[in-house]
């Protein structure tokens, strides 16, 4: 117990650099020797049941109210990078026409990614490049980036997407707030059009560069499910969606999709009712572990093959709600009254892919890697961190990504969540040139993480 807030276990904090220190924050740690934590022990979110809000256990996370706010909007106009040319955003940050022959055609057809040379340059696109391998055989997860932190990922003989926002804006009305500095490659309707629907959608949290109206009302005929953090369902019953599982940290539920005998997606798992008051949510807010593995054994009805892990099984994908490090606001009065989370997505073939939403750095990422990895895909957050004083605690820079991937045991990870918007103060066209630089510094490279053009769509093999 920590004050008014609970959590179900202890947290090892002792470690944690708190926001604001310097020391070796840009050091890679490739293991996790001086990590006094144990396998048994799962980072939980805080909750103060009286006020019904979420808190983040860690001490590197630090809130930042509105007069921070007002102090860093009010420095802007001196300390904010200048804003590209057009001719410089078509030549730097091209979009290009969704090939939607490669979203029809999902993996295990698909040709792996273009190369990228030694200097970290990616080399031009051919379209005989494209086509599909003699051998099919191929197992893995193919990404496309539509922009920001949303993609259409297929793996597993499923079709999901993250965070989507087709819209102008990331703000609660169309005249004002972000603006969109980079078109879209297509129209959210256009996905109906080209005959490829959309199994479920993943959301991270409730800030409007993540969770876009329009773009959940035009996607909603074609989306069979939606998996959301605690607190966010009722927001979607609201939109008149009632297809949606709302889990907390850790919990996990099955996505079966249409097929053989079933005529209709499934979904099996944890289920929560949008309008149960939340103080009687208490207890389902923080299971235990042993009422987490107990929820995820229900949907599993086999073991896996050796070497996949029991949160597999034969049919569909698992879906995993994880930890990550952020906060959650729509409105003035809702801010942290739903959860924030990262996702993992796991096949029946060692095929993985997780989705950090958004998030700064902090050691669950170590916990997330111990227990679900090695991913075959990250997509991972490399923009909007500066000022790095402000946004530190709640946005990873390129040098805490890098450390996110080590952690998370990715084989391959995309950078996002940057060149769409311009939500902070860095130069848009920095955010890959500090990761190339920092991937050199940990040894890693540039293949191992990686951005890609709007519209591009990559394929990664299986772990």
């Amino acid at each position: 117990t920590t004050g008014k807030y609970h959590t179900h276990h202890t947290l090892q904090q002792a470690s944690m650099e708190t926001p604001g220190e310097q020391g070796d924050e840009h050091q890679p740690h490739f293991g996790d020797e001086g990590n006094d934590e144990t396998e048994e022990q799962w980072d939980q979110p805080l909750h103060d049941p009286v006020k019904g809000v979420f808190g983040n256990p860690w001490s590197t996370f630090a809130d930042r109210s509105f007069w921070h706010a007002a102090q860093w909007m009010a420095k802007r106009p001196w300390n904010r990078a200048p804003f590209p040319s057009a001719d410089l955003l078509d030549s730097h940050l091209p979009v290009l026409p969704l090939r939607w022959d490669l979203l029809c055609q999902p993996p295990a057809h698909i040709p792996a990614r273009d190369a990228v040379s030694e200097e970290g340059e990616e080399k031009e696109a051919k379209q005989s490049d494209r086509e599909a391998p003699e051998d099919t055989t191929l197992v893995g997860a193919q990404a496309t980036w539509i922009g920001h932190a949303s993609f259409v990922v297929q793996m597993d003989g499923v079709t999901f997407m993250t965070d989507p926002i087709f819209s102008d804006r990331a703000s609660p009305v169309a005249f004002a707030g972000p603006k969109r500095f980079r078109p879209t490659p297509c129209k959210p309707e256009d996905f109906a059009a080209n005959n490829v629907p959309i199994d479920f959608v993943l959301i991270s949290h409730s800030h409007y560069d993540h969770l876009d109206y329009p773009t959940v009302m035009a996607l909603k005929n074609n989306t069979s499910h939606w998996f959301v953090p605690l607190g966010l369902a009722s927001w979607f019953n609201d939109c008149g969606i009632d297809n949606v599982t709302e889990l907390g940290w850790w919990e996990s539920a099955r996505f079966i999709p249409a097929g053989g005998a079933h005529q209709t997606p499934r979904v099996i798992g944890p289920t929560r009712r949008a309008d149960i008051p939340q103080q009687q949510l208490q207890r389902q807010l923080l299971p235990s572990e042993t009422e987490t593995e107990k929820a995820t054994e229900r949907v599993e009805e086999e073991k896996p093959e050796e070497g996949i892990s029991s949160f597999e099984a034969k049919e569909g994908v698992t879906v995993v709600c994880t930890p990550c490090q952020h906060w959650s606001s729509r409105t003035a009065t809702d801010k942290n009254r739903s959860l924030w989370a990262s996702w993992c997505v796991m096949g029946p073939t060692r095929n993985r892919v997780y989705f950090a939403g958004d998030t700064g750095y902090c050691d669950v990422f170590k916990q997330i890697g111990r227990r679900y990895g090695p991913f075959t895909l990250g997509l991972i957050p490399i923009g909007a961190y500066c000022p790095r004083d402000f946004m530190k605690p709640q946005h990873v820079d390129p040098a805490d990504a890098v450390q996110m991937h080590i952690d998370l045991k990715c084989k391959k990870s995309i950078g996002m969540h940057w060149g769409t918007f311009e939500l902070t103060d860095e130069h848009v066209f920095e955010p890959p040139e500090l990761l190339m630089k920092e991937l050199s510094t940990a040894g890693l490279h540039s293949e191992d993480f990686f951005v890609v053009r709007h519209g591009e769509t990559v394929f990664v093999p299986r772990c």
